[in-house]
């Protein structure tokens, strides 16, 4: 018959019983953190304001607002959250950009290869998207909440369009700008409550750069459903040569959350 000795038993016994301990650790983090998906929604109400310029170092920046006549829009943000581990989080996002202006241009300008006198009816638009992915880690995780650090990066693709209607000249522009990012995302709970703070951005050197920050408050309807409101603002430049796209936004922003 074969002996098992003793003090290999008790190491058995001792292994097993830390790898159950380990496995059913109790998870500290707020009822509502503890999802595998979540969905955001919000209607987004920046102020749109910028420039642009194309051409040459010497060509004319071209104001958004004050030569191109642009209107603020109502957009909206959409992002997806997956928790594949606790505090371990992969998260995507798009707002559309869709930006118009028809007004007599209130002075003369070069843009590209194309002049556009004062008076001249102008016709233009921004449109694309804005679009992030990054990974979250939650490296503090405590009963009120959580602390987390992002990697990731964050994009923008435009096409920039100014139109001599008159003449039926017009100019047109894509701009996609991809920049690494870093920040930091915190969230506490208090009740019914919630804050949560958010901050990323970096530098691509000269060809780009941006930074993006919001905060929220929520009110929890439940651990799976909350109303959320906050403000958030945007700046991004980015170049191409000669060509220069500079975009800043910064407004209330409202909607929900969904935890699965």
């Amino acid at each position: 018959m074969t002996q098992i000795r003793t003090p290999a038993v008790a190491v058995l016994a001792l292994a097993l019983l830390g790898g159950t301990a380990f496995a059913q650790e109790a998870d500290i983090r707020p009822p509502a953190e503890r999802y595998r998906l979540r969905l955001h929604y919000n209607t987004y109400s920046p102020t749109f304001t910028g420039d642009t310029r194309k051409g040459s170092e010497d060509a004319d920046f071209i104001d958004f607002d004050d030569d191109l006549g642009f209107q603020d829009e109502r957009l909206f943000d959409a992002r997806g959250i997956i928790q594949f581990g606790r505090g371990k989080k992969l998260r995507v996002s798009y707002s559309p950009l869709d930006y118009h202006g028809d007004q007599d241009a209130p002075k003369t300008f070069t843009y590209g290869n194309t002049r556009y006198e004062r008076f001249t009816r102008v016709r233009s638009s921004v449109v694309g998207g804005y679009y992030s992915a990054d990974i979250e880690w939650d490296f503090i995780q405590r009963p009120w909440g959580f602390l987390g650090l992002i990697v990731g990066a964050k994009a923008i693709d435009v096409d920039a369009t100014v139109v001599d209607v008159a003449d039926n000249v017009r100019e047109v522009d894509t701009y996609r700008v991809p920049i690494p990012v870093a920040g930091l995302a915190a969230r506490a709970y208090s009740q019914k409550f919630s804050f949560e703070g958010e901050i990323s951005g970096l530098s691509a050197g000269a060809r780009a750069h941006m930074y993006d920050a919001n905060g929220t408050v929520r009110f929890h309807i439940s651990d799976h459903l909350a109303l959320q409101g906050g403000y958030r603002i945007l700046r991004l430049t980015g170049k191409d040569d000669n060509d220069e796209l500079n975009l800043r936004m910064g407004g209330w922003q409202y909607g929900v959350e969904l935890s699965l």
